[in-house]
């Protein structure tokens, strides 16, 4: 179900700068099984709950009037010397942001969204295919290198199952967000100057009576 309009805000820190090389100073760590790419932090709750709570409620307030509780992980993430682009995927959450923090952009290391083909009810065709899909996109976030035959299965995949929407680009300071049943996959992973550097948000619990999309179908004429 989609919860929010898809949402596209440039400029959207005060202080985008500071809040960089703040985030650029802490301690990174990669994913223990290779779900994704490069290195994280450990959530702004953590780190910095004031922090966390104003960019959070800051986002929040793009869609709700008044404030609601919520439960959300927040992290930077920096990706660095991986070859190709990320793979297409769903987050298991409510709702998806991310808030682009690389000064350089001359390459596109933004986001595209997709669509499943009007023709296809699942992207995946067998339980083997799924197996060989799951394998191959861990090796490439493991070794950040790509082989030919990955590389085939990758297409072919995409060819066959979706149909690319929107190219959103990795302007300086700009916020995306969108539901997280949303297909989607990171551009180029490099930039050829500096590390892909993102603020990446999941909420996963929004205490409200009505999301967004819900309230927008509810409306009484």
């Amino acid at each position: 179900m989609t919860t929010i309009p898809l949402t596209i805000l440039d400029d959207f820190l005060d202080n985008p700068n500071t809040i960089r090389d703040w985030g650029l100073s802490l301690p990174f760590n990669p994913s223990p099984d290779n779900r994704w790419p490069g290195k994280r932090t450990e959530c702004l709750s953590t780190i910095h709950p004031p922090l966390y709570n104003y960019i959070n409620r800051k986002i929040l307030s793009l869609f709700f009037e008044n404030l609601v509780n919520y439960s959300c992980s927040l992290q930077f993430q920096l990706i660095e010397d991986y070859q190709n682009t990320g793979w297409i995927h769903q987050d298991p959450d409510i709702f998806t942001y991310i808030i682009y923090l690389s000064p350089e952009n001359s390459v596109n290391c933004g986001t595209s969204l997709y669509n499943v083909k009007s023709n296809k009810f699942h992207t995946v065709n067998s339980l083997e295919e799924d197996k060989n899909m799951y394998q191959s996109k861990r090796l490439h976030y493991k070794t950040k290198s790509i082989t030919p035959e990955i590389q085939k299965l990758k297409n072919q995949n995409i060819d066959l199952n979706y149909n690319k929407t929107l190219d959103i680009k990795d302007k300086y300071n700009r916020l995306l967000c969108f539901s997280s049943e949303q297909h989607h996959s990171a551009n180029n992973f490099s930039n050829g100057v500096s590390p892909r550097l993102t603020l990446i948000g999941f909420f996963k619990e929004i205490y409200s009576s009505k999301l967004p999309i819900l309230r927008s179908k509810q409306t009484l004429m």
